[in-house]
């Protein structure tokens, strides 16, 4: 059986990793951050653009841990409107990711970036969530905790993690290198340096990777190096799922640094451009169609819709008399308009609300959802 891995505290020795062609991709990296940087100024409310990318997001890292949920089940989820495909418990892991990036958020502005700050979110993320040895929300497991194949038991583990009387100690040391204002690592090697800590130590009985990729964005957020959390990194962790586990391992096992940390570098440079190119179609998309609406409709509860269906691209008539607090008729209208418009598609399905027994006509902003899901 393999003994249970306890890291070094941070940071590392990293003097020999610096060779020419590392540090030539680390200033990639932090070009393509910088105008990622630039996306938030773009739009007047931020959340617009950034909600679709962090839902792709959230449904990409829980993908990793064997959550099957689309960004259209998720969206659907959301909003309560019942569909047969939904698994509802995935859909709710999914869900709760959403919630806890925003806790982060909220959680740093107030607490700054914190082991509470972090428990908080994981609090977030498994509530409403039931699996075995998950442990407690919000707290740090009481038990060993071991990765391998479902119903592989510990002597056959790939990875023995920290011991659990260990944990508050390692923690705690985490916590310093977290805070200490005198860190001298580039903000994108830091990053890299804490997401594979956290791995390593594994505080949780479940959600550590979630927890760890969530708290990238957080990182660069809470630096104030971007002014919104869209460092999504796990679509360039999920293409190449193995390679982002065997890196992390190598660490542990070999003390490879250098292989993780270009492996992080080159994903945040590839997910910055990927994610700033769909942030620019995204606000390019809402310009037009906030000029066609004004031109065409000319009403505030019009300009209303298209904040809403840039947050919530699959609605119904209910949804939006509780949203823009408008009639059934003037929501019907509405939405006639929109679809005449060439904005909305009108599906030629029926869908269901709970606690309602009168299906309803489900409309789509596909030109959005298209461009997320490149």
């Amino acid at each position: 059986m393999k003994k249970p891995f306890i890291p070094k505290p941070l940071p590392p020795d990293l003097s020999g990793i610096y060779t020419p062609d590392f540090v030539r991709s680390l200033g990639e990296a932090n070009r393509a951050l910088a105008k990622l940087g630039e996306l938030p100024h773009l739009l007047p409310n931020p959340d617009l653009l950034a909600a679709p990318l962090l839902r792709k997001e959230a449904v990409l890292s829980s993908k990793i841990e064997g959550t099957q949920t689309t960004l259209a089940e998720l969206y659907k989820y959301e909003a309560k409107l019942e569909d047969k495909n939904i698994k509802k418990d995935d859909a709710k892991e999914v869900e709760n990711y959403v919630k806890a990036m925003h806790r982060g958020m909220d959680d740093v502005k107030k607490l700054s970036l914190s082991l509470r700050t972090i428990k908080n979110m994981h609090e977030v993320l498994l509530a409403g969530v039931e699996r075995k040895d998950q442990g407690v929300p919000g707290h740090f497991r009481d038990f060993q905790a071991y990765i391998g194949s479902p119903g592989t038991p510990i002597e056959d583990a790939t990875y023995v993690a920290s011991p659990q009387q260990e944990l508050n100690g390692l923690m705690g040391e985490f916590e310093k290198y977290l805070n200490n204002p005198d860190v001298i690592e580039d903000p994108i090697i830091q990053c890299g340096l804490i997401h594979y800590q956290l791995e390593a130590v594994h505080p949780f009985g479940d959600g550590n990777g979630r927890i760890g990729r969530l708290l990238i964005p957080i990182f660069f957020y809470a630096r104030d190096i971007i002014g919104y959390p869209l460092v999504y990194i796990s679509e360039y962790f999920e293409i190449d799922r193995k390679a982002y586990y065997d890196r992390l391992l190598m660490v542990s096992e070999k003390g490879d640094w250098k292989s993780w940390l270009l492996f992080f570098i080159n994903g945040i440079k590839k997910q910055s451009e990927e994610t700033c190119t769909r942030g620019v179609e995204i606000v390019k998309l809402y310009k037009q169609v906030h000029e066609i609406v004004r031109e065409k409709l000319q009403s505030s509860n019009s300009i209303a819709l298209v904040e809403h269906i840039f947050k919530n691209p699959f609605t119904v008539a209910p949804i939006l008399c509780e949203k823009l607090k408008i009639s059934h008729a003037t929501a019907m209208r509405l939405l006639g308009q929109f679809v005449g418009l060439g904005i909305l598609n009108k599906s030629g399905a029926t869908i269901k609300r709970p606690g309602s027994s009168r299906p309803v006509k489900l409309y789509s902003f596909d030109s959005l959802t298209k461009i997320v899901n490149k």
